[in-house]
C-alpha cells in the first residue's frame, strides 16, 4: 500500500508539471506545435526530475522498514 502511495504521488507531481507547462504555453500564447514541443520536453524532464527520484525514495523507504 505504501508503495502505491509513493507511485500515486510521483504521478501527481508529474501531471502537475505537464499542466504547468500547458498553462505557461497558454500564457505565452504559443502555437499548437510549440505548445506540443514544450509539453513533451517538460514531460521528459519531469519524468527524470520528479518521477524517478520519488520512486527511488519509495524503494529506499521500503528497505528501511
Amino acid at each position: 500500500m505504501r508503495r502505491f502511495v509513493f507511485l500515486l504521488a510521483a504521478f501527481v507531481l508529474w501531471m502537475l508539471a505537464i499542466v504547468g507547462a500547458i498553462a505557461f504555453a497558454v500564457w505565452l500564447r504559443l502555437s499548437l506545435e510549440e505548445t506540443r514541443a514544450l509539453v513533451i520536453a517538460i514531460a521528459f524532464i519531469a519524468f527524470f526530475g520528479v518521477f524517478l527520484p520519488v520512486l527511488r525514495l519509495a524503494r529506499n523507504r521500503k528497505s528501511e522498514i
